[in-house]
């Protein structure tokens, strides 16, 4: 079973991507939030296989959270996701993981 959690602050986009993900019968979904700081304290106390994040957050986004989280969970992946360009995809995506 992969564990997965997702980091999305808007709503119909959160809703879109577990709704996607509940068709996986390998998937569980173990946590959601909305913001980058949320997103490195669930890194912290759940320890998801894979963590799906929007880039452009308020507050602390995508590039400084998956920073954080690199240096101190278990994470194996982080998918950054981003509206429009993919160009923010592929520097998340070569912050870890392995």
């Amino acid at each position: 079973m992969i564990r997965v959690a997702i980091t999305e602050d808007h709503p119909e986009m959160r809703e879109a991507l577990r709704m996607l993900l509940s068709l996986s019968g390998d998937i569980q979904l173990v946590s959601e939030t909305d913001n980058g700081q949320e997103a490195v304290d669930c890194a912290k106390r759940i320890q998801p296989d894979v963590l799906i994040m929007a880039i452009n957050m308020p507050g602390v986004d995508g590039f400084e959270a998956t920073k954080q989280i690199a240096d101190l969970s278990s994470v194996r992946h982080i998918n950054g996701r981003r509206n429009g360009e993919n160009r923010g995809t592929k520097r998340l995506s070569m912050l870890k993981m392995d």
